[in-house]
């Protein structure tokens, strides 16, 4: 026998596209944004804080800039 997402032998659970044992893909949240504020200060900057359990992360440079990640 298998066990489910739930830890449970014989359970059939699997974890959905949100992460969410037994969910059924509506408990997604999208985050999403474009920085277009200019930084004239040298330095680190806080852009944005990725959030604790996210997945799927994609972040692009939209124009080639001195800066990186």
């Amino acid at each position: 026998q298998s066990i489910g997402c739930d830890d449970y032998l014989g359970s059939d659970k699997v974890v959905d596209k949100c992460g969410v044992c037994g969910g059924d893909n509506t408990g997604c949240q999208v985050v999403s944004g474009v920085f277009k504020h200019a930084l004239t200060s040298l330095g680190y900057h806080r852009v944005v804080e990725i959030p604790q359990g996210a997945t799927k992360i994609n972040i692009t440079e939209m124009y080639k800039s001195n800066n990186y990640l």
